[in-house]
């Protein structure tokens, strides 16, 4: 059986994303302290940046741990057909999840995380009765391939 790959964590392209979500968080501050000029504004601008500092150091150490996993081949992997698939609602106040044999996956695109979280209210590729192939570190899902 062939499969295709729709999500790997080590795809250069969901790297490019940060970038971009850090760009517009200095913007967004940026933007903060002009309107503000005040101490209060100097505060917020001050918040803004130690935030996102903090997240953006977060996700770049776990893709890097994510990705390093991968590469040593330090993962496992399930395949077979999805059950007891529970897709998220889009307003996201609850996870979506799925089983592959006896292995259960839950993830929402609500959680800031390198690995896959794309649910199917917001185009993820998981449905009921499809068959895949899942590499996983932990809970964390590195990889999602489709049977073709």
């Amino acid at each position: 059986m062939t499969y295709r790959t729709v999500f790997d964590v080590s795809d250069p392209s969901i790297a490019s994303w940060i970038v971009g979500a850090i760009t517009l968080f200095l913007g967004v501050a940026a933007v903060v302290r002009v309107l503000m000029q005040k101490t209060r504004g100097v505060l917020i601008l001050g918040f803004v940046l130690v935030w996102s500092v903090f997240v953006f150091t977060g996700m770049f150490r776990q893709r890097n741990g994510l990705e390093a996993a991968e590469k040593a081949h330090r993962f496992e992997v399930v395949e077979g057909v999805v059950t007891r698939f529970r897709p998220a609602p889009y307003s996201g106040h609850e996870d979506e999840s799925f089983c592959v044999e006896s292995k259960c996956f839950s993830y929402s695109d609500y959680v800031v995380t390198q690995a896959f979280n794309k649910t199917s209210s917001h185009g993820g590729p998981i449905r009921d009765g499809l068959r895949v192939r899942i590499s996983y570190v932990g809970n964390a899902i590195i990889k999602v391939e489709l049977a073709d």
